[in-house]
């Protein structure tokens, strides 16, 4: 793991601010995130009882972050990755004016 992309500093900060959020390592650089391994996919989600995907640009990545949480607990798409696709349904339908919300 390259050091320079570690969420650590964040993880510190956010610890003062939410005690009772936890938030993950850079998953990026986890050799069984790009091979979708089941067993890495499953322990992410060890002690969690939700799965919330707010990651729009890497939803279509088969990618155990991705892939695997939902198969594991009940999931939901978070309000980020809710906005991002009514965004792309309105371009879809409204060509002319794509950008609107």
């Amino acid at each position: 793991m390259d050091e320079r992309y570690s969420v650590e500093p964040l993880r510190r900060a956010l610890s003062v601010l939410a005690p009772d959020v936890e938030l993950l390592e850079n998953l990026r650089f986890h050799p069984g995130e790009e091979t979708n391994d089941p067993e890495f996919g499953a322990s992410l989600v060890k002690g969690f009882d939700y799965y919330v995907n707010e990651a729009f640009g890497a939803s279509h990545r088969a990618h155990a972050s991705i892939m695997i949480p939902p198969t594991l607990l009940p999931s939901a798409a978070g309000s980020n990755l809710t906005r991002e696709f009514k965004r792309c349904c309105r371009s879809w339908s409204h060509p002319s004016d794509p950008l609107s919300p």
